[in-house]
């Protein structure tokens, strides 16, 4: 009797626990989609992209100096547009959820969600945006000044080697 109990047992185990784990990994990608709308992430990768467009606008005018301001203005803002579309479709967070999902347990999800959810949490997603511009202005200031210490030392290596650039 004992066998028999112990074996139903077992093929329960065996034929529930994909069902189980099915749903475990459906609850961790919804947990991690909350995360993704309550910690701004999707804000976040708006900033950076309108950063890195603005570079490339930028490179842009200086090999085509031709090219009139309208068309930067109307490069611009179909970026914005095609950016916003696909956040909104859902593309940005399809993206970057299995990259939560390999770097974090479901615990940890649940964690960082009742961290974002509290005091503490919310005034890191309220300042983050602005911070972000900061910081990626200052990371940009900073390479800047290393351009004439970089040349400066290639100048020197190029020297010390004897080859000439010139």
């Amino acid at each position: 009797m004992k066998k028999t109990i112990f074996i139903y047992a077992v093929a329960y185990l065996l034929t529930c626990s994909p069902v189980y784990a099915e749903e475990q990994q459906l609850n961790k990608m919804d947990n991690i989609l909350k995360l993704i709308e309550i910690t701004g992430v999707t804000k976040a990768a708006v900033i950076s992209s309108e950063t890195t467009s603005e570079d490339y606008y930028n490179q842009i005018k200086k090999v085509r100096p031709d090219i009139s301001d309208q068309i930067i203005q109307i490069l611009k803002e179909e970026s914005k547009a095609v950016i916003k579309d696909s956040i909104n479709r859902g593309e940005y967070a399809a993206k970057v959820a299995p990259v939560w999902a390999k770097n974090y347990t479901e615990s940890e999800i649940s964690e960082l969600i009742k961290f974002y959810e509290s005091p503490l949490g919310k005034k890191v997603v309220a300042v983050t945006p602005q911070m972000t511009k900061e910081l990626l202005a200052a990371g940009e200031e900073w390479q800047k000044s290393l351009g004439e210490e970089l040349a400066n030392r290639v100048d020197r290596r190029l020297l010390k080697e004897n080859i000439q650039l010139w």
